[in-house]
């Protein structure tokens, strides 16, 4: 997804259009100020979803069984789809 960097001045001067972008289409935002980036704008919905991940990240068990399966990717110890779920994936049509 495409974030588009405007200044704060730039931002002002259409910020309920940007608002209403961002409510549809989950567009993202970064306002600079004197050329540096000081605000972050996305939907409420996305930063929940952000903050929700954050809270899973910080579990210490969650971040121990991360790194057993990056652990097991790495000594190709991987099951098949079918193995995990006893029957063959269905092919998708395009």
């Amino acid at each position: 997804m495409a974030i588009t960097t405007l200044s704060i001045t730039e931002a002002r001067k259409s910020f309920l259009d940007i608002v209403r972008e961002i409510d549809k289409t989950y567009a993202r935002y970064i306002l600079t100020k004197d050329g540096k980036p000081v605000v972050a704008l996305m939907s409420v919905e996305e930063y929940e979803g952000w903050l929700d991940t954050l809270e899973i990240a910080a579990d210490p068990e969650w971040t121990k069984a991360l790194e057993e399966a990056r652990e097991d990717v790495r000594r190709d110890k991987l099951f098949s789809f079918e193995k995990v779920v006893g029957r063959k994936q269905k092919k998708r049509r395009k």
